[in-house]
């Protein structure tokens, strides 16, 4: 019986000055799947707090010879970093991420933000 709002905020800064073959499908599934997963941190952590108004955060950057994929949340969800990458139907966005990032030779990173939520990040080169 709850509603939730949950607002989606993307920045990029991709000043490319010259063509890269990338997978852009992959990209977006990893995107995607970054995206569900803070979903669930959201409504979970939410239904304990009672707070309706949430946000998610999507970056894509290039830093020199790498690109990388930000998905930030403000779910005050803190879990063990370390339980994400094992075979659980709550873990199968991570698990499906970090499959397609290995396939690209991409690195994801998850950080817990004590009081603020998950940060989600990948980087390829480029």
């Amino acid at each position: 019986n709850f509603r939730y709002k949950i607002h989606l905020d993307y920045t990029y800064n991709l000043d490319l000055k010259k063509e890269i073959d990338i997978n852009v499908s992959f990209l977006e599934n990893i995107i995607s799947s970054f995206i569900e997963q803070s979903c669930l941190d959201l409504v979970k952590k939410e239904m304990k707090k009672g707070k309706i108004n949430k946000l998610i955060e999507v970056s894509i950057f290039k830093h020199k010879k790498d690109i990388q994929l930000i998905v930030k949340n403000n779910g005050f969800e803190v879990k063990n970093i370390h339980t994400l990458f094992l075979s659980d139907s709550e873990n199968k966005y991570i698990i499906e991420a970090k499959n397609l990032a290995t396939m690209m030779n991409g690195e994801i990173e998850i950080t817990a933000i004590e009081d603020e939520g998950m940060v989600y990040s990948c980087s390829f080169k480029v």
